[in-house]
């Protein structure tokens, strides 16, 4: 599916459903967690197949996360698990709040030199989205990034790209089934329910720097009232 498709499956709210091969139960919410990463590919929600076209699976394996093999792919999937955006934000939010008039300096003493890079850049993409986050009533006000924080944004890709990576044979079932309960329990750690969740996912992705996060609220937006919405029936 192209981008075009994509876009227009986001705008009006069109939730893809596997009617073949769905999942139930545990199985299910686990790869719910998938969903708002789910609906920006126009992927399924509720299986385990993600139901993309291959050239655009080859497109995010490899020229977005750099996956070309099963080692690189084990390897993304921990970091997700492990790491992700998550172990920046402490840093990050201190840098925006108590430390804004020095974030600099900050932020070279938070992360050791090798991560002094990408805090920088992650701390950026934050700041610059500050105020579109709040005029799309994501936050309030600055002190709700502590709030939610980004759990939502590497649990929500863990979930798909294990996905993904499972239905391209990067990993076996065993592997997959295991990072889906891991993100699942880490989401539930984090989270009480898929709004919380999902406000999580887009402060995550505007650190990131995405700069379409009006985009990003509009699929919470529908994953949270569509009636086809499984995240209706499903509660975190």
């Amino acid at each position: 599916m192209g981008i075009v498709s994509k876009l227009f499956n986001a705008l009006f709210n069109n939730v893809r459903l596997n009617n073949t091969n769905p999942l139930m139960g545990d199985a299910l919410k686990q790869v719910l967690v998938s969903a708002m990463y789910a609906e920006q590919q126009s992927a399924y929600l509720n299986s385990y197949e993600t139901g993309i076209a291959d050239s655009d699976a080859k497109t995010i394996l490899q020229e977005y996360w750099g996956i070309h093999s099963k080692a690189a792919a084990e390897d993304t999937l921990s970091y997700l698990l492990r790491k992700g955006h998550s172990y920046y934000f402490d840093a990050i939010y201190m840098a925006l709040t108590t430390e804004k008039n020095n974030y600099a300096a900050y932020l070279q003493s938070a992360f050791p030199p090798e991560e002094l890079e990408k805090g920088i850049s992650l701390f950026r993409g934050l700041r610059s989205n500050i105020d579109t986050l709040v005029n799309d009533k994501v936050i309030t006000r600055i002190e709700d990034l502590q709030t939610y924080k980004v759990y939502g944004w590497d649990y929500g890709r863990l979930s798909f790209m294990t996905r993904l990576c499972y239905e391209h044979q990067l990993i076996p079932e065993h592997v997959m089934k295991q990072f889906l309960r891991e993100s699942l329990e880490g989401t539930k750690r984090a989270y009480t329910n898929w709004g919380d969740f999902s406000k999580g996912y887009i402060i995550g992705r505007a650190m990131w720097g995405g700069q379409d996060n009006s985009g990003m609220t509009g699929i919470a937006n529908s994953l949270l009232t569509n009636k086809k919405s499984p995240w209706l029936n499903v509660p975190l």
